[in-house]
């Protein structure tokens, strides 16, 4: 499963979307929409962690990293491929 389907199932099984809907768009601020709160935000790193098989650090905690799922994409594409392994972690 590729990044932003996970991101999406992650964020539909937490009650942030919908069942059924991807009606966010990608670059939508999970942020500033009140979609996604500093509790919502360390529930999705314990997500990214696990799934991806990443360490996240405190220095990668920041909203630029987790503002939208383009943005989270992004920052979990870089750290998958900052640890050097060929496989996403993906099932």
């Amino acid at each position: 499963m590729d990044v932003e389907t996970s991101v999406r199932e992650f964020l539909r099984d937490e009650g942030v979307l919908a069942p059924g809907t991807d009606a966010v768009a990608a670059d939508e601020s999970l942020l500033d929409s009140g979609l996604l709160d500093s509790a919502g935000i360390f529930q999705l790193v314990a997500f990214l962690e696990d799934r991806f098989q990443l360490a996240i650090l405190d220095d990668d905690i920041v909203p630029e990293n987790f503002e939208s799922i383009s943005t989270i994409v992004g920052f979990v594409n870089a750290k998958v491929g900052t640890r050097g392994a060929g496989d996403s972690g993906s099932e």
